[in-house]
């Protein structure tokens, strides 16, 4: 299965280029690392697959598209090594934003998610970092729009569910205004061998300026937390509330 997914990302990236669209080539490279487990064997099954386009103007005549080079860096966070970057350059559109206020703003929200985590802080104080039409997608949630229902969000899916964790591992600026990062979701407690319950998640957020993000879509392996859960014996707190049986995607 890992085989056919690097094999469809690929094919993905090969048809954007020849089409010239390649706005959407960083969410394919990222899933590429997603998919594979490793961003340096998902590098490597992306450049393999890549190194068979015919260089610029070897395709005949045709419409052609202003684009500059963009480096895609990967930036670890405090104490992990740095993985290499999926590929070194990549045609991007123009960037709208500094990496290092992106990158800045993003330290704050975590910082602030990390004191909410301790519980010194409400979940719902983490809205001070999205616009007002900002949009939020979780894979057992669904898509909620504007701040009002994203502050609900953040209320209703936590509750019940402290003790849990997020602490990211990676974080990486694809263009001037988009931001992927790697945590785990870390449940109470630990394996008979002291290693955490956990499994990868990714976030992909868009940052709008002013220390603010415009959206935000969580992807993790929601069977994979399942496991967890009836692995660790977990059982929810006081007040959880289930995620919608029917979620607006």
């Amino acid at each position: 299965m890992m085989v056919i997914g690097v094999v469809t990302l690929v094919v993905g990236v090969r048809l954007l280029i020849r089409a010239g669209q390649t706005r959407e080539l960083p969410e394919l490279l990222f899933g590429a690392a997603f998919v594979t487990g490793s961003v340096d064997r998902a590098r490597r099954a992306l450049r393999g697959g890549l190194a068979g386009i015919p260089p610029r103007g070897a395709l005949g005549p045709g419409p052609r598209r202003a684009c500059r080079r963009h480096v895609v860096r990967v930036l670890p966070a405090a104490g992990l090594a740095p993985p290499a970057a999926i590929l070194g350059s990549m045609s991007q559109p123009h960037h709208e934003f500094a990496e290092a206020e992106v990158l800045a703003s993003y330290d704050v929200y975590v910082a602030q998610r990390d004191r909410v985590e301790r519980g010194e802080a409400p979940w719902d104080s983490l809205v001070d970092f999205f616009t007002d039409d900002a949009v939020f997608v979780d894979p057992a949630w669904g898509r909620i729009e504007g701040i009002d229902e994203i502050r609900r969000f953040l209320n209703d899916s936590m509750a019940g569910l402290e003790g849990w964790t997020f602490p990211r591992q990676w974080t990486a600026v694809a263009e001037g205004n988009r931001l992927v990062s790697g945590w785990q979701n870390r449940l109470p407690g630990s394996r008979p061998d002291g290693t955490p319950w956990e499994a990868p998640g990714v976030s992909i957020m868009v940052y709008a300026g002013e220390g603010k993000f415009s959206s935000e879509e969580d992807i993790l392996n929601m069977l994979h937390i399942a496991e967890l859960v009836q692995q660790s014996g977990w059982k929810p707190g006081p007040g959880f509330t289930p995620p919608p049986a029917d979620p607006r995607r």
